[in-house]
């Protein structure tokens, strides 16, 4: 077997376990329900059918329509918010999960098209999967984005001062009695919102506002919006706490607060993370999930693509000169670049990708 093919097979293994793992706790709690009522659901949604439909209803992530995307207090009615942004990020996701898995379930060691394997997934998961993490990659994010967290940063890091307490340092809020112990305060001098909306999926967007205990034994967490581990493990860009960014401690990135260290360790427990073999005293014991990446690359497309949109709409960049630099960037014969005498637009590989004269994406 090549590396390829092994790698292909382990990620398969790896996903179908984990999959059917958090099938077998939908199942159980499902069955408990109907044994509890006396009556049998007659909702037909999976559990990832479920998570992608909890997001897209809950108010934390309707909040996200009055947060900028790129241009802040716009004349125009038509430029992407964290909302749509966050819309186009999951189609492009669920896009990335489709194609996944028909690469890893529905085509054999040389690519060619097979019968579906009897033991995978069903058809839908993987995609749900990703485009759920996808509405979640931004839900935690401030007004005004990294505008937004350096301002909590600089309160946190300018309001908070030290007071020795017979058990220990804590550091009380100016002349005030509350108060945050160290760690707790180097998560907001550091304030990510990727911690934060970790926080907000795990615990605030949940019916009980009261913390329950993690149950290590279930692939579904029963706080915030009751997510499966593997879906929470595709959101989690940064599987540390505040300081511990591999190789840059003094970078202000990581991916939940002390106050969700339990529901991470609980993730961790259940065997989803990777452990990092390269792991030292002040770096991540972890690294990301595999999912993360088409998350993040499905992040990167629509911020690629679609801001330079609002940027044109809105007058802040010139899209012929664009074109210009984009072909002194990356044009080439190996690339298929063609800008067309009178400029009008550019096509790639046959497909039209820009239109100079409407200005908007074909």
């Amino acid at each position: 077997m090549s590396e390829n093919t092994d790698a292909k097979n382990e990620l398969k293994e790896l996903l179908t376990d984990q999959i059917k793992a958090v099938n077998k706790t939908f199942n159980c709690w499902k069955e408990k329900k109907e044994k509890e009522t006396g009556k049998q659901s007659r909702d037909g949604r999976t559990q990832f059918e479920k998570e992608y439909d909890k997001v897209l209803f809950s108010a934390y992530f309707r909040a996200l329509s009055d947060k900028t995307q790129v241009v802040p207090l716009s004349k125009q009615d038509h430029n992407h918010n964290r909302l749509t942004h966050s819309l186009e990020v999951a189609s492009v996701g669920y896009s990335f999960g489709k194609m996944l898995d028909n690469w890893l379930f529905c085509q054999d060691e040389d690519g060619q098209p097979i019968n579906r394997l009897e033991d995978a997934p069903k058809d839908k998961d993987l995609a749900l999967i990703i485009a759920t993490a996808c509405l979640l990659h931004d839900i935690g994010n401030p007004p005004f984005g990294h505008a937004g967290e350096d301002a909590i940063k600089h309160f946190f890091n300018k309001k908070f001062l030290a007071r020795d307490q017979e058990n220990g340092e804590h550091f009380y809020y100016e002349q005030t009695t509350f108060h945050l112990n160290g760690a707790q305060l180097n998560g907001f001098k550091r304030f990510d919102g990727n911690a934060n909306g970790f926080r907000i999926a795990t615990r605030l967007a949940g019916k009980s506002p009261e913390v329950l205990p993690v149950k290590h034994t279930e692939a579904i967490l029963s706080t915030g919006l009751k997510l499966s581990n593997i879906t929470l493990a595709a959101g989690l860009k940064y599987p540390f706490l505040a300081g511990k960014y591999p190789k840059d401690i003094n970078k202000d990135k990581f991916g939940y607060f002390e106050s969700e260290a339990d529901i991470f360790d609980w993730i961790v427990k259940s065997g989803i993370l990777p452990f990092n073999t390269e792991s030292c005293e002040n770096s991540s014991q972890y690294i990301r999930h595999p999912l993360v990446y088409l998350v993040e690359s499905a992040d990167d497309i629509c911020n690629l693509v679609l801001d330079f949109e609002d940027a044109i709409i809105n007058g802040h960049a010139n899209p012929e000169n664009l074109m210009i630099d984009a072909m002194k960037l990356w044009g080439n014969d190996s690339l298929g670049f063609t800008i067309y005498e009178h400029k009008y637009f550019i096509v790639i590989k046959g497909h039209k990708l820009f239109d100079l004269d409407s200005k908007t994406l074909p």
